[in-house]
């Protein structure tokens, strides 16, 4: 849900800038190819996030017997 919220954001600023700029046709474009690489990755960071965690408790546990 957050990163849905900072993506949307994102493109929003881009189109904003893009507008300024007088580029809106190819950020546009590039913000709808982008969306679609957010969907086949939406569960890399999650995924890595709980890596992460699993990490630092195995850390935590083998510092702890040792």
């Amino acid at each position: 849900m957050a990163m849905g919220i900072v993506w949307t954001g994102l493109v929003l600023a881009s189109l904003v800038f893009a507008a300024l700029g007088g580029r809106v046709d190819t950020t546009a474009q590039a913000a709808i190819e982008g969306a679609g690489s957010v969907k086949r990755t939406r569960h890399t960071i999650p995924a890595a996030l709980c890596a992460d965690a699993a990490g630092f408790l195995a850390a935590a546990f083998f510092a702890r017997i040792l």
